[in-house]
């Protein structure tokens, strides 16, 4: 596993590799996410916080599971979806991953592995959510029922910081 959290990789919704290097300096808020949803308001409130604070420093990704099968509906460009309402975001979206289990993707085992006690466990539903701050630290995590809303304060912090 890689040592630090820069130097993860994973690919796009378009199949396209990135790197969190490139998100270096911006405070980072993953999400992961369903892969099919008809309930927005997490993805709504996300898209709200990103678009308020993207020009201060703010990235927001969302990586989609679908490892509680569960299906649910989020707008994947690579699909054909043309009997479905989706719902675009529009912080970007990643390829569909595993966030748990034996499959693991390195980014949520990153998330999940080795930070401190508050990180230790599996990611347990869909919208768990981890905040990054600009140097590259896991700062927190946060269960589903949490809304993005709520996170503000500690996202404005952190920006400002």
């Amino acid at each position: 596993m890689k040592t630090h959290f820069y130097d993860l990789k994973f690919n796009d919704a378009h199949g396209e590799e990135q790197s969190m290097e490139s998100y270096k300096g911006k405070v980072i808020l993953i999400i992961n996410t369903p892969v099919e949803t008809e309930n927005n308001e997490q993805l709504t409130d996300a898209d709200h916080i990103y678009q308020k604070y993207k020009d201060q420093g703010l990235a927001v990704l969302g990586f989609p599971s679908d490892d509680f099968n569960r299906k649910l509906y989020i707008q994947n460009p690579l699909a054909n979806n043309d009997d479905k309402v989706p719902y675009n975001p529009t912080f970007p979206l990643m390829e569909e991953v595993h966030v748990r289990g034996h499959d693991i993707h390195p980014v949520f085992q990153y998330l999940t592995e080795g930070r401190s006690a508050l990180f230790i466990n599996k990611v347990k539903w869909n919208y768990t959510k981890f905040i990054v701050s600009r140097e590259g630290r896991v700062v927190s995590r946060y269960a589903p029922q949490k809304s993005v809303i709520q996170l503000e304060d500690e996202i404005q912090e952190l920006l400002n910081g």
